[in-house]
């Protein structure tokens, strides 16, 4: 296991561009944080050799007096080869198998089924994977995707960090672990797109993940299908490219056609499901149950 330094996750990420979109999640997460701004503390990155890798995994670090936020201990994994995976995942020190583990949004085609079996020999832990379920994944350029212009009445703007209750009220997914997450994202250089009433009510909005994909897209619904969703799309997409991502992606749970006909419109590029699609696994210690 080797832990890289500055100069290594550049070069890796040279080589990680020819694997796109698969390693997409990794090379954003390199790229920000290879950003003084926008780095996610606790975080770092191990492979299993260099500069002939196979593995490459973000981990959070249990010892670091900043440690990710709740949800988001999260592992992202990619990988050239699965049994070079199911090796690396048999060496003791890639992960700590002590700690809960949510393997975030990995690869449903090859790193899923592998992680999963080994969590399952872990007698002492439980852990929950959806096997019939996934999440589409959709990549989004400029160079293709339709540009709605916004309707009279509204103002294109940016997330403040005084924005951040908000948004993670209306967030299916929020919480009170879930706030210092959102806010720190606003006040730490992730770009946002929001857009805002002439009376400045904060009306529609989507977020960047630290993982590189867009994330909490959300419009109030007396400001629905005016386009405004569209918008924010377009323009955090433009934000993300000029950050020197090759593309920015969003992942779509199956079940949730609106959001993917919203895409679709918008010209985002679906993934064949085949290549690329993701899902994630949640690994808990029976000694943490509860926890």
């Amino acid at each position: 296991m080797i832990v890289l330094s500055g100069d290594q996750m550049d070069a890796l990420m040279t080589d990680l561009r020819l694997y796109v979109p698969k390693s997409l999640q990794v090379l954003a997460m390199l790229n920000n944080q290879r950003n003084e701004h926008r780095k996610l503390p606790g975080t770092e990155f191990v492979v299993d050799a260099y500069p002939d890798y196979s593995v490459c995994m973000s981990r959070p670090i249990s010892t670091s007096p900043i440690f990710p936020w709740g949800a988001f201990q999260g592992v992202v994994i990619f990988c050239k080869n699965a049994e070079k995976l199911r090796a690396v995942l048999d060496q003791e020190d890639f992960l700590d198998w002590s700690l809960k583990i949510k393997f975030f949004a990995v690869s449903k085609l090859d790193v899923f089924p592998v992680v999963v079996e080994k969590c399952r020999r872990k007698l002492d832990a439980q852990t929950i994977a959806r096997p019939d379920s996934i999440a589409h994944v959709f990549l989004l350029h400029p160079s293709y995707l339709e540009k709605t212009e916004l309707p009279r009445g509204y103002r294109l703007g940016v997330l403040s960090p005084h924005h951040a209750e908000q948004v993670n009220e209306e967030w299916k997914y929020g919480n009170e672990r879930t706030l210092e997450y959102v806010r720190y994202l606003i006040s730490n250089g992730f770009p946002t797109s929001a857009v805002f009433t002439d009376e400045d009510e904060l009306v529609a909005y989507i977020l960047h993940h630290a993982d590189g994909c867009m994330f909490n897209g959300f419009v109030r619904s007396n400001h629905r299908r005016k386009g405004l969703y569209q918008v924010v799309n377009h323009d955090l997409t433009e934000k993300v490219v000029a950050l020197g991502q090759p593309a920015a992606w969003v992942y779509v749970m199956d079940s949730n056609q609106p959001s993917q006909n919203s895409y679709r419109k918008l010209g985002a590029k679906l993934v064949d499901p085949e290549v690329f699609c993701v899902d994630w696994i949640e690994y808990t210690p029976h000694k943490l149950m509860g926890k």
